[in-house]
This record gives C-alpha cells, structure tokens and sequence, in this order.
C-alpha cells in the first residue's frame, strides 16, 4: 500500500460527514459556541488535523498523516477544507437536512481528547445534522431521513437512490436486520419468525495488557472491550489484544505498536521504533517503503509526492501523475488507479472492465464488472 492510499484511509475515516461529524476536535477556552454552515469545511479541516497531531494512539496509517499534519499544519487544514466529502450546504439548500451550528461546535468541542482509532464520536456529532426526508421520500443515507426511519437501499442497485423507511416496532414483521426502531429499547429482527424483537444492548468494558479486545457476541448480548488508556488493540495471530505503545527507539516486531509518529523500521541494528521525517520541497529525496532505510515521505499537503526516482515531485491532477482519491484529486475525465503508483489515467468509455464507478465516463460500473449507463427504475 503506498504512502497516499495509506494516508487517504486514515483520512477518510475521520471526515466522513454523511454519518456525523465524527472527525476531530480542537476545543479549548476560546472554542466557539456555534460553526456557521459556511465556516463548516475550514473549522472541520482544522479540527481534523489538530486532533491527528494530538492523538497518542499508535496507527501505522496515522503514524504517517500526524507526522505531515504537524510539519504543515496550515497546509493540512487547507487541503481538508477543500476536498472534505458530502456537501452539507447542498443538502440543506435542498432541504434534505437541518444544521445545527451549536450541535457542531460542541461535537468538535468534545472531540478535544478523542482519538479516532477510539471508536465513534459524541452523541453531539450525531446530532449535528437532521433528516428532513419524510417516509417514501428518495435518499442516499440515513442521516436524509426524518424521524424514527432509514435509507432502504435493500431493493434498489446501490447506485441508485433508495427510499426513507420508517423503522417498526417490537413484534412487528421486518424483513432486514435493521428494519426495526430501538425508540423503546434495543431491537433486532427475527429471522425465524420475522418479527422485531427486544434484544440486550451492548455492554462496555475496558482490558488490561494482553487481555481481548474488540466485539465479542455472546448468548447474552454483545460486547465491547476497550483498552485502557496508553494500550493499544492489536491482532496477534489469534486474536486482537490489548498491548502496550512502544517508544521511539524501543525494539519492535510489528506496524501498530510504535508511537504515533514513528514505525517499525527494519536494518541492521535490527527493528526498531524509528521517526518518519518530511520532505517539503520538489526534488527532495525520499523513501515510503523500504524499511531498512529511514521513512521519508513527501508533503502531500504541499502537493508532493514520491515518485519513482525516489525524489519528491508536484502533483497536477493530470494524466499520469501521482494522485489520492481524497487528497490530491485527478483532474476531469481522469480517474486515480489506486495500485502501487497511484496514477492518474483516463476514464474509461461504456463496456469496459471496471472495478469501481469513478473508473467510468458514465460513473457506473455495472453488471458483469464493465462500465454502463445507470438506468433507475
């Protein structure tokens, strides 16, 4: 996985605004009271990238974003500005939801001291945006739907709108696992007899170094364990346990243990916890994936990337240049080809194989994997 695909996962987990404002949060004496919707993308960009810097919690995506984030944290909020997914000002204009400018200034408020590997955000970020789409109205997600309902996508082509669906109550028949309301009580459907029924609500507990961690179903309901703080939940041959951050320097075996801006380096002296470094400048050298040499990645804020030379390069967008879904964006009838270079290549016509919609002129990859025009019924 390169350095950009790397970053633009980590990136996409915290901005995702169709859920919530579940991104990151700077708050402090002078925290706002309310976010205009027009200051919306520059305060979530900035939090973003505060928040990745402040975070403690090891990630070998992380690792690398917190690194560059703290190098050019100006150039950081900039970029998430720019290309933050889901645009909220639309959706209100066309009165698919209601903003609460104090419900997002209090979700990034709250996010001061909260790490995105945790888990999701306040209940403050969920509130932030409200569905206005009535019962059988069209939609693209939940969060358009008003009231106690979802966006049922269940009978439609996933690139195509679904329908608001006002969720049943206990002993009422479902069809689909979330069909059912939890206004009075967890819910979940019966597949035996079709019917919603009551269910117990998971539970939270905290664990110990080298104790399990993660989901665990039971017969008695769900449960969530979290390490406590300063340990870190990783995947270890059979299960994921909770273990403790190693710092620089310290000896290590694996990505994930090592302490946010630093990675697990492999050479002679043997593998340790070593720095990421940042080069800023076009024909700066630079090294993503050979460990046994010192990580140093390209400011992809400034619009650099590694190039094969192993030197930093501008990135423009245009065909053949390096390229990030989210950060650093093709230009038009391009798309980016996330493989081991992550180029920009042209779009490609109707029946062409295709992987994904954006690898399509008509930005949809249909049936039998090839590209095709989007018919909704």
């Amino acid at each position: 996985m390169s350095i950009l695909t790397r970053i633009s996962s980590a990136a996409a987990i915290g901005c995702l605004l169709v859920s919530s404002l579940a991104t990151a949060g700077c708050g402090d004496d002078n925290s706002p009271k309310s976010i205009p919707l027009s200051e919306l993308s520059a305060a979530n960009g900035a939090a973003f990238c505060k928040q990745a810097v402040a975070c403690t919690l090891p990630d070998p995506d992380g690792a690398i974003f917190a690194v560059i984030a703290k190098a050019s944290p100006d150039s950081c909020a900039d970029a998430f500005a720019k290309n933050a997914p889901g645009d909220v000002a639309a959706w209100v204009a066309d009165g698919k939801v209601k903003y609460d400018a104090a419900k997002a200034a209090e979700c990034l408020n709250q996010l001061a001291t909260f790490c995105l590997a945790a888990g999701p955000g306040p209940d403050a970020c969920e509130a932030t945006l409200t569905g206005l789409v009535a019962a059988g109205g069209s939609c693209d997600d939940d969060v358009f739907c008003a009231g106690d309902a979802r966006c049922d996508m269940d009978s439609v082509d996933g690139d195509c709108p679904g329908v608001c669906k006002t969720l049943v109550a206990i002993g009422e028949s479902c069809e689909s696992w979330d069909d059912c309301s939890s206004a009075a009580g967890s819910a979940q459907c019966d597949f035996t007899t079709k019917k919603c029924v009551a269910s117990t609500p998971a539970t939270k507990e905290t664990a110990a170094v080298g104790e399990p961690c993660g989901w665990f179903g039971t017969s008695e309901g769900t449960r969530e364990v979290t390490c406590t703080n300063g340990l870190v939940c990783i995947y270890d041959e059979v299960e994921s346990v909770c273990t403790a951050v190693l710092a620089k320097g310290a000896d290590c075996s694996r990505d994930g243990v090592c302490e946010l801006g630093t990675v697990c380096s492999q050479n002679e002296a043997g593998a340790r916890c070593d720095s990421i470094s940042v080069a800023s400048k076009a024909g700066d050298a630079c090294n993503e994936n050979d460990r046994s040499k010192p990580i140093v990645v390209c400011n992809v804020f400034m619009r650099l990337a590694c190039g094969d030379d192993g030197k930093c390069a501008a990135v423009t967008g245009a065909a053949g240049s390096r390229c990030d879904d989210f950060i650093l964006p093709c230009n038009a009838g391009l798309f980016c080809d996330d493989g081991e270079t992550s180029a920009c290549v042209a779009v490609k016509a109707d029946a062409a194989a295709c992987d994904d919609d954006e690898e399509c002129s008509s930005g949809y990859c249909g049936s039998g994997d090839t590209c095709a025009a989007l018919v909704c019924e």
